[in-house]
């Protein structure tokens, strides 16, 4: 059994599959105080980080219908001895809705929704958006019977994984299907009302919605048809599911339903349905090859993805004509012709993305920022980053698409946006300071876990450890450092965990990361390293580590070595091995780095060096032969004459005295 939170007991033998998440294993968990409570655990993927601000508000709240978590923990798990984060949850009343393996059921009755659905999803939501949260797992197998008589439904996890990430595209909006599903974000509540109008859907066609469809078909069908035409199609709904739906799958965000709009229709108010609002037809269509476009939307997605067609259409003077011809879209018109006057080469003289990005933005502003093969919103640009860090060439995308700048051509193209688009833009500025500095405590790695406070460091120092916060860091180290037998001189540090510190620390001097930017001085690279630790020690009042402040002495020999006298050597050798045998890191700073003894050891060198400069001029002035010149000779002879004088008339004045006294 693993032991979660002091008071939960994970079974690593007793798997939940019922209860599965896409990427998380179930298991069954027990509550020592309370052993009749059902409860299960999901042990989540090491590379990525759950959603720790909603769980840990999640956790404070009373009953809610939701899956909701009650504890977290790390641990290591059995079968590969690395490290996960477990999080523990209530069970729910009933079982799941469907699953993968079995997508259909019973179809819900029309009278049957608002208590079976509309109203818990209703509570959930409320609350989330009081507190600027959202849900983004709304889908059919990741609803729950809330009990065994199948009354009602109940929301699933949505804190175990990034959020959206595994959102089919037929539960999200248009624009969102269009990107990358790491790159989706939080979203909004429109999204959450959005995925909540298509499982009603869902629920009512028992599981059959687009059923035999692909991804790519659906999001074809909802930009011809709408969202409501291509989910609802011909079927026969009542007038209160039919203003339900219209306004819930309407594709337009501002025409959307809100909350309130939810809360109306569920307290029996009334309103016309909305009438699907389609995007506007050419007159003529766009061709490609052999593919045929009647809208902008169509268009664009597209391109979007098959950016061959899209570097293509970008540099040809027909696409703006069409817009202003067929579309009778003058401003986007202009745009175009003015991005292809621009030209906007590329930095390395190669195919100008950038244009190719910026033409996509003018073509359909509310799309995700597309680059090359990435697409996401800009929110998302860090969490993208962490999830797919694995991939090299990914993470090249997006330094890439930052150091374009073309989030500022994407913002420009929103209507709206206020507060939070100034502070994205804001981000991204920092986020360029980051790239364009690859030394230790910046680059990609800094964006990365800056962006993503909850983030687990990626080092591969760190072997299986599963460190997400800065409390955690040095224990890790601690334990590390205990169990190895290796006596190499192997420094601690690296470009993962130096912006791991930088980035969780809230007091860590700039002239640390400075120093440690010294390699070409191992001396003032190596104290730099012991004044980090010593930071972090401090800043998160860190227990002892002598196991670790002991590999941080042994990284000491060019500190050491830089002391003059080898007094002076012994004696910081001596103060480094007591300091390292306490743990604290403080001490080992100070015992390395010892003020006094330097100024000592500098004064004896000034000292030693004067009297070396005296002997050396003595020397080069007797082998010059100076001491026979006739000048020396004659000077001295004068000195030696007048001292004899002088001691020949003390001694005749001694005599005389003697003389006149003994007289």
């Amino acid at each position: 059994m693993i032991s979660i939170a002091g008071n939960y007991e994970v079974d690593p033998g007793a798997e939940l599959p019922a209860f599965d998440q896409p990427g998380c294993r179930a298991y069954a968990a027990e509550d020592n105080r309370q052993p009749d409570r059902a409860l299960f655990a999901l042990v989540t993927p090491r590379h990525m980080a759950p959603r720790h601000d909603l769980m840990r508000y999640l956790m404070r709240l009373g009953a809610m219908p939701l899956i909701r978590p009650v504890a977290l923990g790390i641990a290591a798990w059995p079968s590969s001895q690395e490290e996960h984060l477990i999080i523990v949850y209530n069970q729910p009343g009933g079982p799941r809705l469907c699953s993968e393996n079995n997508p259909t059921f019973k179809p819900l009755r029309e009278d049957e929704l608002q208590d079976a659905i509309v109203e818990p999803a209703l509570a959930v939501l409320k609350e989330f958006n009081s507190r600027g949260y959202t849900h983004r797992a709304i889908r059919a197998d990741n609803v729950f019977y809330d009990s065994s008589d199948k009354s009602s439904l109940m929301l699933g996890d949505c804190v175990a994984l990034p959020p959206a990430i595994n959102q089919p595209v037929l539960y999200e909006t248009v624009e969102a299907a269009l990107a990358n599903p790491a790159g989706r974000g939080p979203g909004w509540v429109a999204d959450d009302l959005y995925a909540l109008g298509v499982l009603i859907a869902m629920l009512l066609s028992g599981g059959k919605l687009c059923e035999g469809m692909s991804d790519e078909q659906i999001l074809q069908s909802k930009i011809a048809n709408g969202s409501y035409g291509a989910l609802i199609g011909r079927n026969r709904l009542s007038m209160p599911v039919m203003e339900l739906l219209r306004g819930l799958l309407c594709d337009v965000t501002r025409e959307r339903w809100t909350l309130k709009d939810l809360v109306a229709w569920a307290q029996g108010r009334r309103q016309t349905p909305k009438q699907p609002m389609l995007p506007k037809k050419g007159s003529r269509p766009f061709e490609y090859q052999d593919k045929i476009f009647w809208t902008a939307k169509a268009l664009s997605a597209a391109a979007g993805a098959d950016w061959d067609m899209a570097l293509e259409i970008s540099q040809d003077t027909v696409l703006a004509g069409w817009f202003s011809r067929s579309l009778g879209d003058g401003d986007r018109a202009e745009r175009l012709q003015a991005l292809l006057r621009s030209g906007l080469p590329s930095a390395n003289g190669g195919p100008p993305h950038r244009l190719v990005s910026e033409t996509l933005i003018a073509m359909e502003p509310e799309a995700p920022l597309r680059y090359r093969d990435l697409s996401l919103y800009p929110e998302a640009a860090a969490q993208l980053l962490g999830i797919e860090w694995d991939q090299q060439e990914r993470r090249q995308r997006v330094a890439e698409m930052i150091r374009s700048r073309l989030s500022n051509a994407w913002f420009d193209g929103q209507k709206g946006g206020g507060a939070e688009h100034v502070l994205l833009q804001k981000n991204f500025t920092s986020m360029l300071q980051y790239i364009s500095q690859p030394r230790l405590g910046y680059g990609l790695e800094r964006m990365l876990y800056d962006f993503n406070p909850h983030w687990p460091c990626r080092s591969p120092l760190l072997g299986g450890a599963y460190v997400y916060s800065l409390l955690q860091l040095l224990p890790a180290l601690e334990r590390i450092a205990r169990d190895s037998n290796d006596d190499e001189v192997r420094e601690p540090v690296d470009h993962h965990i130096v912006a791991f510190a930088a980035a969780r620390a809230r007091h860590l001097p700039e002239r640390v990361l400075s120093s440690l930017a010294r390699q070409d001085n191992p001396a003032t690279y190596r104290m730099a390293i012991l004044y980090l630790f010593a930071e972090l020690q401090r800043e998160t009042a860190g227990e002892p580590c002598p196991a670790f402040a002991g590999w941080l002495a042994r990284l000491t020999g060019p500190i050491i070595e830089s002391y003059n006298s080898t007094e002076a050597r012994h004696t910081a050798a001596k103060a480094i091995k007591k300091a390292a045998d306490s743990g604290n890191l403080s001490d080992l700073v100070a015992a390395a780095d010892n003020p006094e003894l330097r100024g000592r050891d500098e004064a004896g060198l000034k000292a030693a060096v004067k009297a070396c400069n005296d002997i050396d001029e003595e020397i080069a002035w007797l082998e010059s032969g100076a001491m026979n010149s006739d000048d020396f000779v004659g000077e001295r002879s004068q000195k030696f004459a007048a001292v004899a004088c002088g001691c020949l008339s003390s001694v005749a004045f001694l005599i005389m005295t003697i003389y006149y006294v003994a007289a």
